[in-house]
């Protein structure tokens, strides 16, 4: 069937893209798959910690631990890689 109203297709694929977009999207059968995963005990102990490490910085006025304001490594680097070069001893 053809219309002689001018604008009537337009009209009609408006019409049907609004009813489109405030349609209610269809229910999700098995929700528990979609849900976020159960954090790990190594995820948790990580996150557990972290407050200890913001206050750890904050006592230092968040400088870096590893490295001076020249960018090279502190003194408390330098002990850190001695003992991981001679880990295998311990």
């Amino acid at each position: 069937m053809t219309t002689s109203k001018p604008g009537f297709v337009l009209r009609s694929t408006l019409n049907l893209m609004a009813a489109a977009l405030v349609a209610p999207l269809p229910q999700v059968a098995h929700a528990q798959a979609w849900a976020a995963p159960t954090p790990s005990h190594v995820e948790r102990e990580i996150a557990d910690r972290a407050g200890d490490l913001k206050a750890f910085y904050a006592a230092r006025a968040f400088q870096p631990l590893w490295i001076d304001r020249s960018g090279q490594p502190t003194e408390a680097a330098a002990t850190l890689v001695g003992y991981l070069q001679t880990a295998q001893f311990d």
